[in-house]
């Protein structure tokens, strides 16, 4: 969606600054909502202490997979709405974004954590000429070339987020590559989550991430 149109004229003492030159990245969230009932169940299933390692129960897998069903299709139906009704829409009305993010750091985040950039990523891409000759690039994957061309492909894809204060205690970034495997990362604010909890948390969040991918 091109913003340009919103951005106000350059000021007289910043003329290198052209908005039809500027490129941003604006991001959108989707809220998730769980039933008391349902969080309750599923805290049921979890060993009171954290430090067992016990790992999940057939029923608990069962329960996360039709709450993760779930949440797709919330998913999908976002991004077929588009920026209908989205929080994109009143961008234009903000007049000064360092002051409010500066007023949002004031106040109790909202969120306690989030999930981000959840895809695969196709790491083949097609040579752009016909290829006869391999080779082995910088970073793990293969490079095809013939003359001018080249075949590149991503074996591992990692992505993080900076730990802004105004956002979750603690954001999430899975990211997967076609027939590879997938990396999550994890970002957090030392002023919001002690590093021993993160570490703990990202700790059961692989043992338990391993036997869903088991079950898959």
């Amino acid at each position: 969606m091109d913003h340009r149109r919103n951005l106000p004229p350059a000021p007289p003492d910043a003329p290198w600054v052209r908005s039809d030159r500027a490129v941003g990245n604006y991001v959108t969230q989707l809220l998730h909502k769980w039933d008391t009932e349902l969080v309750a169940r599923i805290r049921s299933e979890l060993p009171a202490d954290a430090s067992e390692g016990r790992d999940l129960s057939a029923d608990l897998r069962r329960e996360l997979w039709a709450v993760s069903a779930g949440n797709r299709q919330e998913i999908v139906r976002k991004l077929e709405a588009g920026l209908r009704n989205d929080l994109v829409g009143v961008f234009k009305y903000v007049t000064d974004w360092k002051q409010t993010m500066s007023d949002m750091a004031k106040k109790t985040r909202q969120f306690s954590w989030l999930v981000t950039n959840i895809g695969v990523l196709d790491g083949n891409a097609s040579p752009t000429r016909p290829s006869t000759t391999t080779t082995r690039s910088p970073i793990g994957g293969d490079n095809t070339m013939s003359g001018d061309g080249q075949r590149w492909s991503i074996d591992r894809a990692q992505f993080g987020l900076s730990a802004e204060i105004p956002a979750a205690a603690i954001e999430f970034a899975p990211v997967s590559v076609a027939g590879r495997g997938m990396c999550v990362s994890a970002n957090w604010p030392d002023c919001a989550v002690d590093v021993t909890l993160g570490e703990r948390i990202m700790a059961d969040l692989e043992r338990w991430l391993v036997q869903l991918a088991g079950q898959s």
